[in-house]
């Protein structure tokens, strides 16, 4: 037995910025409707006044009737759907608990097979009888965060978040969720279902995303403190480079404008266009401020505020990995992107991950004058163990190039793995004209970038 469903949500939080587990725990959220088609039965909706009914007290709850059947339930996405069950519907109306192995997720079937995860984009691949509402998908963006206050709610002082509560709008909101399960269950039964072996892979995936990984939340802050408190000092010498034409970095045409005025033609701020100003002449004030502008831009600096806003209050970051993201089977990463941290190769980040913790700036800077590189490389520390248990950390040595040569029947290449040798220098040697073992760590990792590429 099949039940599948999907809920419409609003929060004063962007689940995009937060993730899931954040959304569904903060008091502002709540449900706006739930529509649920058991089998192929046709689908029925219910509304917020009648999801917000105490379960106990419920006069029809169709759930019920199958219960003791363990019936599959079955969601787009479905971690969203199983914490807004767990999260909101338990604990504050008392329904039951759904069990994790009892949950199925057709983004993750379609994930598997290689088409689309969104379900508009799904539905256009199989080419599914029904489409997506983009209609009720314009209410569904409009509804579920707050409205701005009208002239006489500013003037009376309203505080609290206001919504977009129309009939009308809850009507297409409806609708739409009842499309979202009727495309839902149609994609469910034209898809092939995950083969047992990856069913267990992806109830694995469940439950590492939800137990989560602690966050070191001091060292967090601390480090968006010093990281703000370095920008405003970096500004302050970019408006005194610039006789106080600008006031920052953030008014990117304003910067162009600056640049012009001093004489340099600078089209536009991308990667290869400043690289190519700075390695030729300049004056040094438009070279300073281009490579301020390049040092503040480091996107890996971007990953603390990540932490911060996606990490539950029980410092924990949840929901960080998504099942079969890739093309090729492997996770991918959201948010806060466990998948893409900086490599740590300079020394003594322990001592700076202690160091930062003490929220001066000058201090931090007196022993590590390469402010943000230095937090950058930090990173990684942000990630800790729980209270009585130790964190490690394990990979496989050189596991996709042994793959390639296995599945390729390079015989000599693998040799070179049997007998101990390290391909990685092998080719760093020819690279770097050097002998195998005078080759250091980042000849190795030139290597090994050349080899897998």
């Amino acid at each position: 037995m099949k039940i599948h469903l999907d809920f419409e949500t609003r929060s004063e939080l962007n689940i995009k910025k937060v993730g899931a587990w954040v959304y569904s725990r903060h008091p502002s959220t709540e449900v706006q409707c739930m529509a649920y088609g058991i089998n192929n039965e046709p689908v029925k909706l219910m509304t917020k006044e009648q999801l917000c009914i105490p379960y106990l007290q419920q006069q029809e709850m169709a759930f019920d009737r199958y219960i003791d059947k363990r019936p599959l339930y079955i969601a787009h996405s479905a971690m969203f759907e199983y914490l807004i069950w767990h999260n909101i519907l338990v604990p504050r109306f008392g329904y039951p608990v759904i069990p994790k192995h009892m949950w199925r997720c057709t983004a993750a079937m379609a994930s598997a097979l290689a088409l689309p995860r969104g379900l508009d984009a799904l539905a256009v691949a199989l080419n599914l009888p029904v489409k997506k509402d983009k209609e009720g998908y314009a209410v569904m963006l409009k509804m579920c965060k707050p409205r701005k206050p009208t002239k006489n709610e500013v003037e009376n002082g309203t505080v609290f978040a206001l919504w977009h509560e129309s009939p009308e709008d809850f009507a297409k909101l409806h609708k739409y969720c009842i499309a979202d399960v009727e495309i839902e269950r149609i994609a469910d039964n034209t898809m092939r279902d995950l083969s047992p072996s990856e069913q267990k892979v992806f109830h694995l995936d469940q439950e590492v995303n939800l137990r989560g990984i602690r966050i070191d939340t001091q060292a967090v802050d601390s480090a968006i403190k010093l990281v703000e408190e370095y920008k405003k000092l970096e500004e302050q010498k970019v408006v005194k480079l610039s006789d106080g034409f600008l006031d920052g970095l953030s008014r990117r045409q304003r910067v162009l404008t600056w640049i012009k005025g001093e004489g340099v033609e600078l089209k536009d701020f991308t990667k290869e266009t400043v690289n190519e100003a700075l390695n030729g002449e300049l004056p040094d004030k438009i070279r300073k401020v281009l490579k301020i502008r390049q040092e503040l831009g480091k996107t890996s600096i971007a990953k603390y505020t990540a932490f911060k806003e996606s990490t539950g209050d029980d410092g924990v970051l949840y929901d960080a990995l998504i099942y079969h993201g890739a093309a090729t089977g492997r996770w991918t990463g959201q948010r806060a992107q466990l998948h893409n941290l900086p490599r740590v190769t300079q020394e003594n980040i322990d001592s700076a991950i202690e160091l930062l913790r003490n929220d001066n700036l000058g201090s931090f800077q007196s022993m590590f004058p390469n402010v943000l590189q230095t937090l950058s490389q930090c990173i990684r520390g942000m990630l800790i163990a729980r209270e009585g248990h130790e964190f490690i950390g394990a990979d496989w040595n050189a596991i996709e190039a042994r793959t390639l040569l296995w599945f390729a029947g390079d015989k000599k290449g693998l040799d070179y793995y049997r007998t101990g040798k390290d391909p990685y220098k092998i080719v760093a040697t020819k690279i770097f004209n050097v002998a195998l073992e005078d080759v250091n760590k980042m000849q190795r990792f030139v290597g090994k970038q050349t080899e897998l590429g």
